[in-house]
C-alpha cells in the first residue's frame, strides 16, 4: 500500500460537540476555540493524503481513536466532503452515513448528496443525475435537459449510444419512454432499455425494445416521436468512505484502479461529525 498521510487537523473536541447550545454559547463568549468552532461548523477533521499507485487506500482518520464516541442506543450522523485530483482531473462528492451505536458501531450506508467532476475542459455531475430528450422517429435527438456529462446519440436501428460521467459506480434509477407507439397494426408496446457499464469510463447505450415480439427483438425503426427520459444515481471514479476497523470507525480514501490512471492522486477529506441522536429520546 503506497499512500502516505501528508496533513491532518483535529477540532474536534468532546466536551463542546455534545454540550448543548446554550452551553456552546456561553464557552464560545469566553474565548474557547473549540466551541466557536462548534458554532461556526468547521470541519471537525480534515486530512490531506497522496498516493503514489492510483489504486493506493489508506486510513485519513480513525474517529474513534480521536474520541468520536458511538454510545449504544445512539445514531451519529457523519457527512464527509471529499476532493480527489490527478495531473488534469479534478472530482468532488458529498456523502453521508448513519452510525448505529454500540460496543461494535454498524454502519448503515452511505449515500452521496451531490458532486461534480472536472475532467480537462470538461464538467461532470455525479450523485443525482437526469437525461430528457425528445426523438423523431428514431433518428435526431433533441436535448431537453441533460446534467453535465450525460449525451445521446441519433438512434439507428432504434439504439444510440449513451455517454456517461468516467464512475466507480452508476445506478440506474429509471429509465422511461413517455409514448406508447406502433410499428405494427397490433400497436405493439416499446419500452426502453438501457445498458451500462455500473463501473468504468462511462459507454453505455439505450435500445427500445418491442415487448410485443416473443424475444423483445429490438425495433428496426421507431413510427412515431416519442419521448425519453432517464435517471441515475453516479459516483465518482475515487471512494472516500466509512470502515469499521475491528470496533472503531474510521475514513478510507482510496483510487480506482480501472477508472484513474494517475500514479500521483492527491486526496482531501473533511469530516462533519454530527451531535448524538439517542434512539431511547433521553440518555440514560
Amino acid at each position: 500500500m503506497a499512500i502516505t498521510l501528508k496533513d491532518f487537523q483535529n477540532f474536534y473536541d468532546v466536551a463542546t460537540h455534545d454540550s448543548r447550545s446554550y452551553d456552546r454559547w456561553s464557552k464560545a463568549q469566553t474565548g474557547n476555540f473549540n466551541a466557536i468552532q462548534q458554532l461556526a461548523k468547521e470541519a471537525d477533521f480534515s486530512a490531506t493524503m497522496v498516493a503514489t499507485t492510483d489504486n493506493s487506500d489508506g486510513t485519513a482518520v480513525d474517529l474513534t481513536a480521536q474520541g468520536v464516541t458511538f454510545p449504544v442506543d445512539t445514531i451519529r450522523e457523519i457527512r464527509l466532503k471529499s476532493w480527489c485530483a490527478t495531473d488534469n482531473d479534478r472530482y468532488f462528492y458529498e456523502s453521508v452515513e448513519k452510525v448505529l451505536g454500540g460496543t461494535t458501531p454498524v454502519l448503515l450506508g452511505q449515500q452521496i448528496v451531490s458532486g461534480w467532476g472536472h475532467e480537462t475542459t470538461n464538467v461532470k455531475t455525479y450523485g443525482k443525475a437526469h437525461f430528457k430528450a425528445t426523438t423523431t422517429t428514431g433518428t435526431t435527438v433533441t436535448v431537453v435537459y441533460a446534467s453535465a456529462g450525460i449525451t445521446l446519440s441519433a438512434f439507428t436501428s432504434a439504439a444510440a449510444d449513451l455517454g456517461l460521467p468516467k464512475n466507480r459506480l452508476c445506478l440506474l434509477k429509471g429509465a422511461h419512454v413517455a409514448d406508447v407507439v406502433s410499428t405494427t397494426a397490433s400497436n405493439a408496446d416499446i419500452i426502453g432499455v438501457i445498458t451500462h457499464n455500473g463501473t468504468g469510463t462511462g459507454t453505455a447505450a439505450v435500445k427500445l425494445l418491442d415487448v410485443s415480439a416473443t424475444t423483445d427483438a429490438a425495433l428496426a425503426t421507431l413510427a412515431n416521436a416519442v419521448t425519453i427520459e432517464l435517471a441515475f444515481e453516479i459516483w465518482p471514479p475515487f471512494t472516500h468512505r466509512l470502515v469499521m476497523a475491528t470496533n472503531s470507525v474510521t475514513v478510507k480514501c482510496a483510487g480506482t484502479d480501472a477508472v484513474i490512471s494517475d500514479d500521483k492522486l492527491r486526496h482531501r477529506v473533511e469530516v462533519y461529525v454530527s451531535k448524538l441522536e439517542y434512539i431511547d429520546f433521553e440518555p440514560n
